[in-house]
């Protein structure tokens, strides 16, 4: 159905969405998907986002010749990317730097099986959908293709995230009230 209307049809999706920026990690995930190719014929890259490191990962696409696997979306609106989620099989996060990222949890949220890195919150944030995601070490390449195999032989799979328990902390009223509990904190060791 939406895979239908994306017009991603009969063939395996990977997603990334974000800014198109080196700490991003996206020449890795590249790099991997390349080595991924070389057995899975039947798989796609959708690149969602804009960024000043654009050209140089459009320029390693065609120097690694895979640019028939691989499409660049632009920017795509907030209100867009659940349908984008829902619409392929995996979404990777290869960051190498992060804070409380949200790619995450809109992927996890979606029941999109998830790759990632270990930076900033991420821990914390698929811990509380229990499944469903990979961990990989930063600047991996081989991780990112043994992870995206992981998913598509069904060892990482949506029916293995909870959605319901990380809507329990992943939602704006518990962020701001955990936000305002810092917020707190700090003031009260800084100014008593």
């Amino acid at each position: 159905m939406l895979k239908k209307k994306f017009g991603l049809e009969k063939k395996s999706y990977v997603l990334y969405v974000g800014r198109i920026d080196k700490i991003k990690g996206i020449n890795y995930l590249i790099k991997g998907f390349k080595e991924l190719l070389l057995t899975e014929k039947d798989i796609n890259l959708l690149i969602a986002g804009e960024g000043p490191y654009k050209h140089k990962i459009e320029d390693l696409i065609n120097k690694l010749g895979i640019s028939d696997h691989v499409k660049f979306l632009g920017f795509v609106k907030n209100e867009r990317l659940p349908y984008l989620y829902n619409a392929v099989d995996i979404t990777l996060f290869p960051s190498l730097w992060e804070a409380y990222p949200m790619v995450p949890i809109e992927s996890l949220a979606c029941q999109t099986p998830l790759i990632t890195t270990k930076v900033g919150a991420i821990p914390e944030i698929t811990r509380h959908f229990k499944g469903g995601y990979k961990i990989i070490p930063m600047k991996n390449a081989n991780a990112i293709k043994n992870a995206i195999d992981d998913v598509i032989c069904g060892k990482i799979n949506e029916s293995q995230i909870d959605r319901e328990n990380g809507k329990k902390y992943h939602n704006w009223d518990n962020i701001i009230n955990n936000t305002l509990a810092v917020y707190d904190k700090l003031n009260e060791k800084y100014y008593g």
